[in-house]
């Protein structure tokens, strides 16, 4: 019996491989824990001390956000206009 169940096992994660190098798969998984991610944090937000929520505002963190947003067209472009 166990070893019936180490092989459904085997064949289930290889199943999870085989589909997980799909690039729709990729991008649908992302997208949704994406959302899922947002929804949570305002349902999470009040369990936010008020320390790291005063410290880390829109504001502080936009400057990050436009250097990786520069930097991720800067990558895309490269990769589009490279034969």
């Amino acid at each position: 019996m166990a070893n019936k169940r180490a092989f459904s096992f085997v064949q289930t994660m290889l199943t999870l491989r085989r589909i997980s190098r799909i690039l729709w798969v990729r991008v649908a998984l992302l997208s949704a824990l994406s959302v899922i991610a947002a929804l949570s944090a305002e349902l999470l937000g009040p369990l936010i001390p008020d320390g790291p929520r005063d410290r880390f505002t829109a504001s502080a963190t936009l400057p990050i956000l436009t250097i990786l947003a520069n930097g991720m067209l800067a990558v895309n472009r490269h990769a589009i206009l490279t034969p």
